[in-house]
């Protein structure tokens, strides 16, 4: 668990330090819809973001398995699909690095 702290510690660090470098190369003419999704943003989804999505993916995906015939019951397959399948699927796979 150390180890892991150590590493997106380090990780941060270095976005960081790239980030401050790209704006003092690029001055007041830094593009903000390049600022969008660089450098800090881009490392944290990757190293953080999108392993927690695959967890709340397969989370979600067997509480879908385990409620299903409760859903079938009630009618609400496609509701219960949606929230504990569908949505950490496109957050995890479909959105491009760094969005929000």
């Amino acid at each position: 668990m150390k180890k892991l702290v150590m590493a997106i510690s380090l990780a941060v660090l270095l976005a960081a330090s790239a980030n401050y470098a790209s704006a003092e190369v690029h001055g007041s003419s830094y593009d903000s819809a390049y600022d969008k999704a660089t450098g800090t943003k881009i490392i944290l989804d990757v190293v953080l973001l999108r392993p927690l999505g695959m967890a709340a993916f397969a989370v979600g995906t067997g509480f879908f398995v385990a409620g299903l015939p409760f859903a079938v019951i009630t009618g609400s397959v496609d509701t219960t699909a949606k929230a504990l399948i569908k949505k950490p699927f496109t957050y995890t796979f479909v959105r491009k690095l760094g969005e929000d």
